[in-house]
């Protein structure tokens, strides 16, 4: 394994990574004799990800196109739609012009999530190393299926930001290739796990977020040998851009970014705000993804304080699941069958259920109970007939924004963030 990583002190931070200083690295660390005559696929993440891509994508494409017989792009995506061309070309940071001009041997690829026939089985979750694995909150086997792609080539390289995430632990190589490039049912299960009423709001690392990161672990035993991983920390100040990198084997490269970014992206607050305003990154394009910058940013709100989450370029609630959010009643009840951990893994459950776990069902002495901690603001282009439909108040996001540039929003009971990479936790 490579890396490259510069301590962080209050006093010093990494300087973010020229072009130059880029190109040497990759030229120095991915052995030609590596990549020589091979066929490679690269694997990237969806472009709602912290990855500076657009910074890495070109000097990364000189330097192992003129080694491999050949290079095409794979879009983990997961159940997020697929990218067109042009959207790729925006993700990748080049010009469309280029694409045929100089990119025009290259293939992108969308992975398609529910079409079985894109899909190969690798392995299978036991019924009991299910059990075992979620602490009995699911003991149904789950099939291991990724992208039949994976088959077709010499060598795999992923390009993952590995960052805190919502459901505990941090994003990287194992979200990418059994969530990005993975088949419905450990999707499903993912997103079954992951939903709030199995924690309590201020737990940064619950036992369901445990079963998160322990379902993923188990699955990432049939990643494929010919995976390699470049991990991506995002600079701690300027997002665009890289903090370090590591490359090499999956696991050992996953951890060594894992540390930059508990170094860098994990903030301990010495006491929580009754007013946090949580600016959404426009990549973040519906609701559905917004939202799961949640639990990074429960431990800044007190009990009874507002959370208020502001992006005005978000109309949808889903894109991919548009249908059946217009389709479901909300906001409703959760169904005793699905809370008494018997669930039906379907979209329709876990959409119908979404928002109204996310306000604050939580878990206490084995009971659950409706019990919100805290109050949720959407400051977003969301018609006002969704908010009411949700029961969730609104604001108008322009005149949020206008008061946060004025200073009127200043107050030390109140704190305005930059959502996405950053876990806050208290002291």
């Amino acid at each position: 394994m490579t890396t490259e990583r510069q301590a962080t002190t209050a006093a010093s931070l990494p300087k973010p990574w020229s072009a130059e200083r880029l190109r040497g690295w990759l030229a120095t660390n991915l052995a030609e004799s590596q990549f020589a005559g091979q066929r490679l696929l690269l694997v990237i993440p969806d472009p709602a990800s912290a990855l500076p891509l657009p910074a890495i994508f070109e000097p990364l494409f000189e330097t192992l196109r003129p080694l491999v017989a050949a290079l095409d792009v794979l879009a983990a995506v997961g159940d997020q739609p697929p990218l067109s061309d042009q959207q790729f070309c925006r993700w990748l940071g080049i010009h469309e012009q280029e694409r045929m001009r100089l990119f025009f041997q290259t293939r992108f690829f969308n992975h398609d999530w529910d079409r079985s026939e894109s899909l190969s089985t690798w392995g299978e979750l036991s019924p009991a190393e299910v059990g075992s694995l979620t602490g009995g909150q699911l003991a149904a086997a789950i099939p291991i299926r990724m992208n039949s792609l994976l088959q077709q080539y010499d060598i795999v390289l992923t390009i993952d930001a590995v960052c805190p995430q919502g459901s505990g632990g941090f994003t990287g190589i194992q979200q990418t290739m059994l969530a990005g490039l993975g088949g419905p049912e450990l999707i499903s299960a993912l997103e079954w796990l992951s939903m709030p009423f199995r924690r309590d709001s201020r737990d940064a690392d619950s036992a369901s977020d445990d079963s998160v990161r322990q379902l993923l672990s188990a699955g990432a035993r049939w990643i494929p040998p010919v995976v390699w991983s470049l991990a991506c920390v995002p600079h701690p100040d300027s997002r665009s851009e890289i903090g370090s990198l590591h490359f090499g084997e999956p696991l050992t490269t996953w951890q060594a970014a894992s540390a930059d970014a508990a170094n860098w992206h994990i903030h301990t607050i010495p006491a929580a705000f009754e007013r946090v305003i949580a600016l959404i990154p426009e990549r973040q394009a519906d609701l559905w993804t917004a939202a799961a910058f949640i639990p990074l940013l429960e431990s800044l709100v007190a009990d009874g304080g507002t959370l208020m989450l502001v992006a005005p370029h978000i109309s949808q609630l889903s894109i991919s699941h548009r249908a059946l959010f217009d389709a479901i009643s909300l906001p409703g009840h959760p169904q005793p069958g699905f809370i008494a951990g018997t669930p039906q893994l379907t979209w329709q459950a876990l959409v119908r259920h979404f928002l109204r776990q996310r306000l604050g069902i939580v878990e206490r002495a084995g009971n659950l109970q409706e019990s919100p901690r805290y109050r949720l603001v959407l400051a977003t282009g969301l018609p006002a007939k969704v908010l009411q439909k949700l029961e969730v108040s609104g604001e108008n996001p322009d005149d949020v924004l206008a008061a946060i540039a004025s200073d009127a929003q200043t107050s030390p009971s109140q704190i305005v963030v930059q959502a996405g990479e950053d876990r806050y936790c208290l002291a």
